[in-house]
């Protein structure tokens, strides 16, 4: 159990099952869940959880003598979530943070998360010989334990460089801060700015100013280590159609249908004439 624990949410099991027990109903469960005085993502959280552990506790994998199909929490009803479009950085609210820090290392550590999309343990723990800087590229463990690649560009470059010019590591990360300390320094960035900047924001930043720029989702997947293509949908809810119709391209423009069809491939376009006092238009096809 103890192995099990440590890879989730220590709080919402402790919590659950010291009310739950090993064996309970599916109608327990979901009464539990349902009267839990907490907001729509938090009884989420706890189904999740809840679910989780009694998946492991009837599995062989637990050791314990329960059959997989008297699993209780398999019937379980999730509860419902606001489909609410969380903070994402753009282009734009990142250069406003940028005009309300100072210094090499605090402006390099804002286009790191915001270029690389890495998570706030993935960027706070890069060292110096995780950087290959030939690649434009990051070493970093992402969650889950496996190495991944975080990319970033030549802004980032600039400013990690200058930053280890008078910064020297000595083997620790390169920012000379604790996660903790990283926490701090977006809280307080947050206060001065008035534009919510968690780590997470700079996350669902990159997916979509990557979208919105023609990325395709696949390669947004990849850049930023996420599983599933539903993760990158919901990472860019802040993307809307206005955003996709600038990379719109018709489908049939190298396509020579109206030549075929004896039609001119000449767009009207509007023709300006000087008249006494105003512009007039006139719609001509030459």
């Amino acid at each position: 159990m103890r192995q099990f624990l440590f890879k989730t949410c220590q709080s919402y099991v402790e919590k659950s099952i010291g009310i739950l027990g090993l064996v309970p109903s599916t109608v327990q469960i979901q009464t539990f869940i349902d009267n839990l005085k907490c907001r729509p993502g938090g009884k989420a959280a706890y189904y999740r959880y809840i679910r989780a552990f009694y998946h492991w506790l009837y599995s062989p994998a637990s050791g314990f003598r329960y059959a997989p199909a008297d699993n209780p929490a398999a019937w379980v009803k999730r509860p419902r979530v606001p489909d609410k479009i969380q903070p994402a950085q753009s282009r734009e609210s990142v250069m406003r943070l940028l005009s309300h820090v100072k210094g090499p290392r605090n402006a390099a550590l804002i286009t790191t998360l915001i270029e690389s999309g890495g998570r706030l343990r993935e960027v706070t723990n890069i060292n110096e010989n995780d950087i290959l800087w030939d690649q434009h590229v990051i070493k970093a463990i992402a969650k889950g334990g496996h190495e991944v690649l975080m990319p970033f560009g030549e802004v980032t470059e600039r400013l990690i460089r200058a930053w280890l010019s008078e910064y020297h590591p000595d083997g620790g990360n390169i920012w000379g801060l604790t996660q903790s300390g990283v926490v701090s320094f977006l809280r307080r960035l947050e206060k001065r700015s008035g534009i919510k900047c968690n780590a997470h924001t700079f996350r669902r930043g990159f997916a979509s100013i990557l979208l919105k720029g023609g990325t395709n989702l696949i390669d947004i997947m990849r850049l930023g280590h996420w599983k599933s293509l539903p993760m990158v949908q919901l990472y860019t809810k802040s993307v809307v159609f206005e955003d996709s119709i600038k990379n719109y391209h018709g489908p049939l423009q190298h396509v020579d249908v109206t030549g075929r069809l004896g039609i001119s491939g000449k767009v009207p376009r509007p023709r300006i004439e000087l008249g006494t006092r105003r512009f007039s238009v006139y719609c001509s096809t030459d």
